[in-house]
Order: structure tokens, then sequence, then C-alpha cells
């Protein structure tokens, strides 16, 4: 199952940011053929994100198991934490890249016209921003409800929404113009969504040393009564799922 993993999530990535081009491109409206593209798009991205998640599933069952048959259960609690901290994290650094590029998006295109903004463009970025302060608010409380001993371990004392936004308080929509809250909020979704990253890689990277030690062990107490593991491929390097940056990187071919 390792084996066509890596390509799994190569296309994940590459279908991800086709689809935040496409989306940026139309400012989350997409409308005719484009929203049929944009749904095709999803279809293949749910595709591969179930393979992955079934992958993900079938490693913590396996790693599980074997961990319950060690001596010594510590390592079977260890792998219990770190999947229940994933999960629990994993939401707020997903959100926050989805809400970074909502604003990059509105950005980019009000840039466009330094002589003044069209009114009604004006109006639909101003609805978006507004909407994304409460969003930032929001998930920041989210982040203060979570005490996890192992983010704390990367994080330091301070709570983790003072560690993802390191500022006394969120932009607010009404002490700047429409343009000027664009780069403000952009500027506040970058450092959310960069240390959320930052974070949940952390956090997959001890993941899959914890996986390593459960295997490394479980072979051990096998020779030792006599019998040997099944052969099979080493751990993975971490796969990484994180989208590739719709700004920088080509979209993949929705008609391919």
């Amino acid at each position: 199952l390792y084996g066509p993993a890596g390509e799994r999530a190569t296309t994940w990535r590459k279908t991800r940011a086709a689809l935040d081009r496409l989306m940026a491109k139309t400012l989350y409206e997409p409308a005719g053929r484009v929203r049929a593209m944009a749904d095709d798009l999803r279809d293949d991205l749910r595709k591969a994100g179930r393979w992955l998640m079934a992958l993900d599933r079938w490693a913590y069952v396996i790693h599980v198991h074997m961990a319950a048959r060690l001596p010594d259960l510590a390592l079977h609690d260890e792998l219990l934490r770190r999947y229940e901290g994933l999960l629990r994290f994993q939401p707020l650094a997903t959100d926050a890249r989805e809400y970074r590029n909502r604003v990059a998006a509105f950005a980019r295109k009000l840039a466009r016209y330094p002589d003044g903004v069209p009114y009604s463009l004006g109006r639909q970025a101003g609805r978006e921003f507004s909407a994304s302060c409460r969003d930032l608010v929001a998930l920041l409380a989210e982040a203060r409800a979570i005490r996890d001993p192992l983010l704390q371990a990367w994080t330091g004392d301070v709570p983790l929404s003072d560690f993802l936004y390191s500022h006394e308080d969120p932009p607010a929509a009404d002490d700047w113009s429409v343009e000027e809250l664009g780069g403000v909020l952009l500027a506040a979704w970058d450092e959310v969504a960069a240390k959320g990253r930052w974070l949940h890689r952390f956090g997959v990277a001890e993941l899959l040393k914890v996986h390593e030690r459960i295997e490394a062990e479980f072979a051990a107490l096998a020779q030792s009564r006599g019998t040997s593991p099944p052969n099979g491929q080493a751990t993975p390097e971490v796969i990484d799922l994180e989208p590739i940056d719709p700004d920088r990187d080509e979209p993949l071919n929705p008609g391919a």
C-alpha cells in the first residue's frame, strides 16, 4: 500500500492546487462551464483523499495492535495521544489555509485597480473581508480552547491562539478601508496558516517516529518468541499532503 501512496499524494496536491486556482479566478463564485470543471476537480480530490484516508486508518490500526502486544504499553498510549492531538489540530490548519486563499484572491483582484475599485467589486470584497475577520476571531477562540501537552512542546507556555497569531487583537473591519483591510487580513492569515502548517508537519513527523519505534520493538518481540514479522516496506518519509501553492505552481489540466 505504501508503494503508490506518494503518487496518490502528488495527485491530491496537484488537484487541490488546480481547484484553488480555479476558485480564485472566479472569486469563489464559479458559474457555467467553470463550475462544472470545479465540480470535477472536487470529485477527483475526494477520490484521492478517500484512498489516502483509508491508508492512514489502516496504518493506525496495525500500529495500535502491534503496540498493544508490547510488554510496556507506554508506546501504545503515546500513539493514541499523538493521533488525538493531530486530529484535534488538523482542522485548524486546513481552515486557516482556506481562509488565507480566499482573502488572497480578493486582495489580488483589488490590486488591479490602483486608480479606483469598481463599486460592485468593492462591496463583494468588503463582505468577504468582514466575514474573514469573524472567521479569524472564531478560529483563534477555538485554538485557545485546545490544551495539548504535545503541542506545547513546540509552542511553549503561551496559549495556542497566541502562538498562531502573535499580536494583541485581530484586524477589525471598521478600522480600515477595503483595500487596506485586504492587506492586513492577508498578513494575519499568512502568519496563522504558516504556523499551523509548521505545527502539523512536526506532529506528523513525530507520529511517524512513534510508528518506527513500535515496529522495531514489535519486531524484536516477535524474534524473541521465535517468529518473524511479515516482510514489508519500511515506514515511508512524510507524505506531504500540503497543497501546492496555487500562486506559484501550474494547475492540473481539468480536462486531463
